[in-house]
């Protein structure tokens, strides 16, 4: 059972919105194709996203390849120190989602806590036109529709008055190279999508079976297995009639007051907001969705 999505909008910092398991590395191949419809839609130069960066870059005129987009766009710290393992993507500029993503993941995942890669944004470098230095830090909601509005409003621009091309033979390719990076963000923001989703579910098995525990319930909650993308985005679920069949001796009463707790507690318990906060960033992602196969740009 899931409750409804919230609608409401609760801020929630970068870094918890863009660390979760499952939608983080989607989140970074989204941003890394409106990186690139910005590049092809305005070249290096005149682009708006990460803008003014020193990171070293490697790609076509000047631009970043996927890898040392990621450095760009990373947000070190203290603890957090800069990312300098690989993708595995190497010098190709229109990845396969899938395949990016199940290398940002195995770079997540590889290494010492400070040597692993972050699904951070550091926004200042992001948006440094908008972020000031000392700015305060932005949500996922906010950070999110900066990106939307850039990549809309490219797919206007070049729509309109074509892409950016010194001669009408990169122009040619530029066009195939934007549909393709227009064609890819959908998929990964699907990615997002279903990753948001299998990060949801994941906090609600965790809350129940602490539920269960507590209630001295006879198993942890039953589950079923779930996959996306290509089958490499892969989660559980709980199922609740097995559950209450695997809990047969429960009495009516214990029953019901499972059922509810599970249909109150999708995306697990809602400390500090936190449960909002997610139910709020996939509602966003969800009609950011629809705005990319939207064909008038809105």
């Amino acid at each position: 059972m899931r409750l409804s999505i919230v609608t409401f909008y609760v801020y929630l910092l970068i870094t918890g919105a863009l660390c979760n398991e499952f939608s983080g590395p989607y989140q970074s191949v989204l941003i890394w194709y409106a990186y690139r419809m910005d590049i092809l839609a305005n070249g290096a130069d005149g682009r708006t996203l990460l803008k003014g960066s020193t990171m070293p870059a490697t790609g076509p005129d000047g631009s970043f390849t996927f890898d040392e987009f990621l450095r760009a766009l990373q947000r070190v710290s203290k603890k957090t120190k800069l990312w300098t393992g690989t993708s595995g993507v190497g010098t190709e500029m229109s990845p396969n989602v899938v395949d990016a993503a199940v290398g940002i993941a195995d770079a997540a995942n590889t290494g010492k806590k400070t040597d692993k890669y972050h699904n951070s944004v550091d926004e200042k470098q992001l948006f440094p036109n908008i972020f000031g230095p000392n700015s305060a830090d932005t949500n996922y909601i906010e950070l999110f529709g900066h990106i939307f509005e850039n990549m809309q409003a490219n797919r206007k621009k070049v729509s309109m008055d074509g892409p950016y091309g010194k001669t009408t033979q990169a122009k040619e390719l530029n066009q195939k190279s934007f549909d393709t990076a227009v064609d890819r963000s959908r998929e990964a923001i699907q990615g997002v999508r279903q990753g948001r989703l299998a990060d949801l579910a994941d906090k609600q098995i965790k809350a129940v079976n602490k539920f269960m525990s507590e209630k001295g319930m006879s198993s942890e909650a039953v589950t079923d297995d779930k996959s996306a993308m290509e089958g490499k985005l892969k989660w559980k679920e709980i199922n609740t009639a097995a559950t209450l069949a695997a809990n047969s001796g429960a009495t009516a009463e214990l029953k019901q007051a499972f059922i509810a707790y599970t249909a109150e507690n999708y995306g697990g318990e809602n400390e500090k907001g936190r449960r909002d906060a997610h139910l709020a960033a996939l509602q966003f992602t969800q009609t950011a969705e629809s705005r990319l196969w939207n064909s008038d740009f809105c």
